[in-house]
């Protein structure tokens, strides 16, 4: 007998984005955050899987993720499910805005993103998550 897999519900969202197959949408998506320096998730609205990431330029950030669909910069397992799926299957939801301290470092603003990152990752369990790789 097969068992379903459990799949951890989203965590409240600032956010949210649909339609992502539409180039209007991710322009107002990047734009609206871009210099807000915030912690995101991209889900699939198929098979409920989810990408956390977080970022200090979120134009950038999702423009690889939906514009380019870089494979290199932007997550291997999160291209193929938008190639398998397509991009008017996915949501982006913006979990969190993270203040950075000015006088702090480049690496030191990253480490203080990782860590608010961690905790959206640890919420789901890993067969959730496109970003496995990343679980502490």
């Amino acid at each position: 007998m097969l068992h379903a897999a459990k799949f951890v519900r989203v965590p409240k969202d600032v956010a949210y984005y649909l339609h992502l197959d539409n180039p209007d949408v991710v322009k107002s998506l990047r734009y609206r955050f871009q210099y807000t320096p915030l912690i995101y998730g991209i889900t699939c609205m198929i098979n409920q899987m989810i990408y956390i990431g977080s970022t200090q330029n979120p134009s950038k950030r999702f423009h690889k993720h939906l514009t380019v669909r870089d494979v290199e910069s932007s997550n291997k397992q999160l291209q193929a499910a938008i190639t398998q799926y397509g991009l008017h299957n996915f949501k982006v939801h913006i979990f969190e805005f993270v203040p950075l301290p000015r006088g702090a470092s480049f690496e030191e603003k990253q480490a203080l993103l990782r860590s608010v990152e961690q905790r959206y990752l640890n919420h789901f369990p890993e067969s959730q998550l496109y970003n496995r790789k990343l679980r502490a």
